[in-house]
């Protein structure tokens, strides 16, 4: 059961209050499990509450049981080793002035897949490195790592949608370092997104909504004082459905910071329309998005 605890956190119990659900009812129909998969589940799930709550230490507590439910032997159990460890570089975004600690944590987590000749964790290995760099605002120094991710995604060892998800930070990261380069950045876009947005789930889905809006926006400088309302008009319905979607998307999700994040560009772009009741509206639900942040629960 590879993988047991991303894949079942992520995509059967999107948000928090799920995953505490789902982590409640386990525990109550199978109160004595000793499958390690399962106890690995639950223990992620746990992790993925602390993560929404910003709690550090209940954050590491539950890593530390994700770790413990491996078999201690060499190679066993590998992929709830590599689970645990990119777990722990999560909970180390936590703690401020910690991002080169998660950074040698995820390179420990990459090296770890590519001894064991884990392939497709090794992609998601770089991965974890460059969204480190990103969240220490080090566009440049992620790049390398998601192109590296990109390149190696493109083989047989991994899904298309994970060739996808590679090329969207690709993408992203180009899109933060080179604001002249807004035309190739928007097609690296579109090239990927038919593939997240039809066979993603909707942590993907959502995401590709919101850099296919970013990319449509900076294609016409809707970003600047260079502004050309026609330009925005032009691409403004497709615009505001991406946003709307990457909204509605990241509610279902209880990622308040993305949704806020994706209501203050709906926000801007009616602004610059000079749509004023549907700006109001949206400054509004970002508003209630920085609360939820906040205080989640």
């Amino acid at each position: 059961m590879p993988h047991a605890s991303t894949h079942l956190c992520a995509s059967l119990f999107p948000g928090a209050q799920a995953a505490q659900r789902a982590c409640a009812v386990s525990e109550r129909v199978l109160p004595n499990c000793t499958c390690r998969p399962l106890l690995a589940v639950r223990a992620g799930l746990r992790h993925d509450l602390a993560l929404a709550h910003g709690d550090v230490r209940a954050a590491e507590d539950a890593v530390g049981e994700v770790a413990a439910v491996a078999d201690p032997a060499p190679f066993l159990d590998m992929d709830i080793s590599l689970e645990a460890g990119r777990r722990r570089v999560q909970s180390l975004l936590l703690v401020d002035g910690a991002q080169k600690e998660a950074a040698q944590a995820a390179q420990a987590a990459f090296g770890s897949a590519l001894q064991a000749g884990m392939q497709a964790d090794a992609v998601a290995g770089l991965v974890q490195i460059a969204e480190v760099h990103l969240a220490a605002q080090d566009p440049p120094g992620a790049l390398p790592y998601a192109l590296s991710a990109s390149l190696h995604a493109s083989g047989r060892c991994c899904h298309d949608l994970t060739a996808a998800k590679c090329g969207a930070l690709v993408s992203h990261c180009w899109h933060l370092m080179s604001p002249g380069h807004t035309l190739e950045v928007l097609q690296m876009m579109q090239d990927v997104s038919p593939l997240l947005l039809g066979e993603g789930g909707l942590q993907e889905a959502s995401w590709a909504r919101q850099l296919l809006a970013e990319g449509l926006l900076d294609s016409t400088g809707a970003w600047g004082p260079e502004c050309v309302p026609e330009q925005l008009r032009a691409v403004a319905t497709s615009v505001v459905e991406l946003l709307q979607g990457a909204v509605e998307g990241f509610c279902k999700l209880e990622a308040w910071q993305r949704a806020g994040q994706a209501v203050y560009m709906l926000a801007h772009v009616h602004h610059a329309l000079g749509q004023t009741e549907q700006r109001d509206a949206a400054a509004a639900q970002f508003a209630v998005f920085e609360e939820q942040a906040h205080h989640p629960f």
